[in-house]
């Protein structure tokens, strides 16, 4: 695969990973963030514990940080793909 075509793709899926970021943020986030106070607050303290909803509390930033450091890496790639260099006689690395 030549060098202008790894770097194209790998902006590519930069590009889609940060549109899926944007989306869950953008819109299950805010979905959480009030659907879960909303079962929590009409839920019975016994029940909620049975059903570990004090879990939810703390994976759903789990799950942003986790969305949040694939963002990153996909763009720390792309970095790399475009600095990495190639043997213009034999095409390999």
């Amino acid at each position: 695969m030549a060098s202008s075509a790894r770097i194209l793709a790998a902006g590519v899926s930069a590009i889609w990973v940060l549109l899926s970021l944007a989306i869950w943020v953008i819109i299950v986030g805010p979905l959480f963030n009030i659907l879960i106070p909303f079962l929590h607050m009409n839920t019975a303290e016994r029940y909620w514990v049975m059903l570990n909803g004090g879990m939810v509390e703390w994976a759903i930033p789990f799950v942003y940080i986790l969305i949040t450091l694939c963002g990153v890496l996909i763009i720390i790639r792309v970095f790399a793909e475009a600095f990495s260099t190639v043997d213009y006689n034999s095409g390999r690395f």
